[in-house]
Parts: C-alpha cells; sequence; structure tokens
C-alpha cells in the first residue's frame, strides 16, 4: 500500500520587478521595541549584545563566530529564522532594524526563537 503526502506552502517566492521578494504568512509576535516583555532576554541583549547574539547563532544550529566575524552575519540570522517561522519581511527591512537598534532586534530574535521553541 503506498502512502500519499500533502505539501502545504506556507512562504511564497514571487519575482516582483526584477526581484525575488518572500511572503511569510505571519507578522512578528512582538514588536522590536517590546524588550520589557522578557527581562531576562532585556538584560542578556542590552549588556552584552554579542555574547547574546552568539548564544542565538549556536541554537539555530549555525557557529558561534557567525554574529562576530561573517559580514552581514546579524542580518542573515535573522533572515533564517524569519524564512524558518514564515514571518513577513524583506533583507532590506532586516538590515534597517539592525542598523537602527541592534541589541533591540537582537532580542526581538531572542523572543521569537523562544516562542518557537528553539532556545
Amino acid at each position: 500500500m503506498s502512502e500519499s503526502h500533502t505539501t502545504v506552502v506556507t512562504t511564497q517566492v514571487t519575482r516582483s520587478e526584477g526581484r525575488v521578494v518572500t511572503t511569510g504568512n505571519r507578522n512578528w509576535t512582538t514588536g522590536v521595541f517590546k524588550c520589557h516583555t522578557d527581562l531576562k532576554i532585556c538584560l542578556c541583549g542590552l549588556f552584552c549584545p554579542l555574547c547574546y547574539s552568539c548564544q542565538l547563532a549556536t541554537k539555530m544550529g549555525e557557529s558561534c563566530l557567525v554574529p562576530c566575524f561573517v559580514p552581514g552575519g546579524f542580518v542573515a540570522m535573522r533572515t533564517k529564522i524569519r524564512m524558518m517561522l514564515g514571518i513577513q519581511g524583506s533583507i532590506c527591512n532586516d538590515c534597517v532594524m539592525l542598523s537602527c537598534c541592534f541589541p533591540c532586534t537582537m532580542c526581538q530574535l531572542g523572543r521569537e526563537m523562544k516562542q518557537a521553541g528553539l532556545n
């Protein structure tokens, strides 16, 4: 007897005006500036953002060296989690968020990973 499998697409990649756009099916569970919602993550991200980002990299299956030594490593980490969890956004938005407030953006990433059980 053969088994049948159903594939469900949670993200869709389209081409729009010469660029590839990936659309997720949801937003981040918390905003960038909602650091107070998890005090432990907030304190780690605020007082030791590089150590905390190394921990996040390890939890997502990447080398702890990615955030410190890979150019664009932080953007790659945020984009990877966004793609894995079906979160709407773009690489450009990831860059802007990390440039504006790195500690808060890393905390948002940590909260999202904790919510998804990736901690």
